[in-house]
C-alpha cells in the first residue's frame, strides 16, 4: 500500500495533458521536479511525503506506472487516477525492489568497494566513475556537451526556450539569446542585427538591418516618403514653400504656378520671373504679358527703353546757330 501523497493543483486549472496537442515549450516531462501544475507538460505536479514534488502522469491502474514496490495509480485530492510513489531514503537502496528516491526506476544503482554508485554512475577499480563522454556533477553523470542542466560546466543551466549543444546554450532555428529570451536578429525591432539594437522612426528590421517600409528613406531619425513629403521632397531637407505640395519627388504649385527660390511665382505676368525663373523684364517701361517682357501699345524697345518711335524730335544742325540763316555757295 502507499502511504498518502498529496495532488497540488494550487487554484488554477490544469494545464491539457499529454496527448492534448498544446504548447510544451518549458515545461517538464514525468519525473521532473516541479512546484505548481504550469510546471509540467502533463499539468499534473504530485507533491511527495517527503516535501519534494515531481511531475506525474495520469494513469488507470498501477501498470501505467513505473514498476516498483512503491509506486502505483493512486486517487489524488483533485479526483484524479494519477501515478505516486513514497519516497524512503535520499539515495536508492539495493536489492529491495523498491524505487526508494523515487526516480521512476527500481534498484537503479550499483555497488562498488562497499558503496553504491548514483544512478548513471560505472564502477571501475572500485570506484564510481561517470562513463566515456561524461563528467560528475555531485551524484549525477552528465554530457557537458548535450546537458540542458550541466552545458559546458556543472550545473551552468540552460535558459527556458534554449538548449545545449555543443556544450553551449543555443537558441532554436538559428536564433540569438538576448537576455532571457530567444529573438530573431533577422526581423526583430528591438534586437536587430543584434541585441539592444532597436529600430526606431518607424523604421522595420529586414534581414538584420533597420530600414524604411517601402520606399522610404531615413532624413533625420524618422522615415520619410520623399515622393510625397513637403519637407523632404525628393530627398532629405528639400522642402517646398507654403504654397507648393511634393508631388512625385517634386515640389508644385498648388495653383499651377512655378517654383523659384522656394516661392509660387505665376511667370505668365511677374515681372521678375518672366516667363521662367530669374528672366526680368530689364527694359524700362516694358511689363510681363503671357510670358514675354512686352512694351506698351505704340511703343517698341529700343536702347533699353520702351519708345514712341512715330515721333522724332527736331535736332538744330550742330553748325547753325540759333536765328542765323546759312547762305548756300
Amino acid at each position: 500500500m502507499l502511504g498518502i501523497v498529496t495532488f497540488s493543483s494550487g487554484c488554477e486549472s490544469p494545464l491539457p495533458p499529454d496527448d492534448a496537442g498544446g504548447p510544451d515549450e518549458g515545461r517538464a516531462e514525468f519525473l521532473a521536479p516541479c512546484t505548481a501544475p504550469r510546471d509540467c507538460v502533463s499539468g499534473l505536479c504530485l507533491e511527495l511525503s517527503g516535501g519534494d514534488a515531481l511531475c506525474t502522469r495520469s494513469c488507470v491502474d498501477d501498470s501505467g506506472c513505473p514498476d516498483a514496490e512503491n509506486w502505483g495509480c493512486i486517487t489524488a485530492e483533485a479526483g484524479e487516477n494519477v501515478c505516486g510513489c513514497v519516497p524512503d531514503s535520499a539515495s536508492e537502496i539495493c536489492g529491495d525492489g523498491r524505487d526508494n528516491d523515487c526516480d521512476g526506476v527500481a534498484d537503479d544503482c550499483i555497488e562498488c568497494g562497499g558503496r553504491e554508485c548514483a544512478p548513471g554512475f560505472e564502477c571501475v577499480d572500485e570506484e564510481c566513475v561517470c562513463g566515456e563522454g561524461r563528467d560528475a556533477c555531485g551524484r549525477a553523470c552528465a554530457d557537458f556537451r548535450t546537458d540542458s542542466e550541466h552545458c559546458g560546466a556543472c550545473d551552468n543551466r540552460c535558459a527556458a526556450g534554449t538548449s545545449c549543444a555543443l556544450g553551449r546554450c543555443v537558441c532554436p532555428g538559428g536564433g540569438v539569446r538576448c537576455g532571457d529570451v530567444c529573438v530573431d536578429v533577422s526581423s526583430d525591432g528591438m534586437h536587430c542585427g543584434g541585441c539592444d539594437n532597436s529600430c526606431a522612426g518607424g523604421q522595420v528590421c529586414l534581414d538584420g538591418a533597420c530600414r524604411c517600409p517601402g520606399a522610404g528613406i531615413v532624413c533625420g531619425s524618422r522615415c520619410v516618403d520623399p515622393q510625397s513629403d513637403d519637407t523632404n521632397c525628393g530627398g532629405c531637407g528639400i522642402a517646398c514653400g507654403e504654397s507648393a505640395t511634393c508631388v512625385d519627388g517634386v515640389c508644385a504649385c498648388d495653383g499651377g504656378g512655378v517654383l523659384c527660390e522656394g516661392t509660387c511665382i505665376d511667370v505668365r505676368s511677374d515681372d521678375l520671373n518672366c516667363g521662367a525663373c530669374g528672366r526680368v523684364c530689364s527694359t524700362s517701361g516694358s511689363s510681363c504679358v503671357d510670358g514675354a517682357c512686352t512694351c506698351p501699345a505704340g511703343t517698341e524697345a529700343c536702347d533699353r527703353r520702351c519708345r514712341d518711335l512715330s515721333v522724332r524730335s527736331r535736332v538744330a544742325h550742330p553748325f547753325t546757330k540759333r536765328g542765323a540763316t546759312r547762305t548756300p555757295r
